[in-house]
């Protein structure tokens, strides 16, 4: 069977994993190591010039993280994920992957205490200004925010606390028409939900063959059952599709 005909209950928990070969254990080992071997000079060479893909430091990559980056990417139907240690990690990431000094962002104002004092405080330090939109659910509201230096637009699918729910579909179409990235945060629930109502179908063909979407969630909820662990995933984008 193809990978990419697996369920999407199938990808939870086999995605971006191959058995090991030597020992056939099922179970994705814990690497805790810092450091890799390499098989001569020219392979180090090779590794840090970045001709060749490999493990060089864990700072930089881990072999355990990159399964569940990979795995995370499958579950989202991203390209590629990046595993932090934090939500807010990720969210910051991804925007100043979009954004510099200059630049201007468009939010939902439903957004979780520490995401708020992000956006209002630390980035305009960083000469990031954000325009929050008064309600998110009226969609000119986003149009009328949008400038020529606008490079995203953000908001949370559930938001925490409030539970306001965000017209993916709306937003999305939005920044379509614009032309601009939609950063999604996913900390409340998980890609099932979204998968099994079609949401994520309907919001890459709103995006369509233009923009890219950032999912980003904080993984710190039951994770493989961890209730004690925290870390952020920003997985992304989606593949840009081509649509009527």
């Amino acid at each position: 069977m193809s990978k990419n005909s697996w369920s999407f209950e199938t990808k939870q928990i086999h995605a971006g994993q191959e058995v090991d070969p030597t020992t056939g254990a099922r179970a994705l080992p814990i690497y805790s190591t810092t450091s890799y071997a390499f098989r001569d000079t020219d392979h180090a060479a090779a590794l840090f010039g970045l001709a060749e893909a490999g493990n060089i430091y864990t700072r930089i990559m881990n072999p355990t993280q990159a399964v569940v980056e990979e795995r995370i990417a499958a579950l989202e139907g991203g390209v590629g994920a990046l595993l932090v240690g934090s939500g807010q990690a990720a969210e910051t990431l991804a925007i100043l992957n979009l954004a510099g000094s200059g630049d201007h962002l468009v939010s939902s104002p439903s957004l979780y205490g520490g995401t708020y004092n992000l956006f209002h405080y630390t980035l305009p330090k960083l000469g990031i200004e954000v325009t929050f939109v008064d309600d998110p659910d009226d969609l000119d509201q986003w149009r009328r925010a949008v400038r020529p230096n606008t490079k995203a637009f953000f908001g949370e699918t559930i938001s925490n606390p409030k539970n306001d729910i965000l017209d993916l579909e709306g937003v999305s179409t939005v920044a379509h028409e614009a032309g601009i990235p939609l950063i999604v945060d996913n900390t409340v629930p998980t890609p099932l939900p979204r998968a099994a109502a079609g949401v994520g179908r309907r919001h890459r063909r709103a995006l369509g063959d233009e923009v890219p979407r950032w999912p980003r969630h904080r993984g710190r909820w039951g994770d493989r059952g961890r209730r004690d662990v925290r870390m952020g995933r920003q997985p992304g984008p989606v593949p840009r599709v081509q649509h009527p």
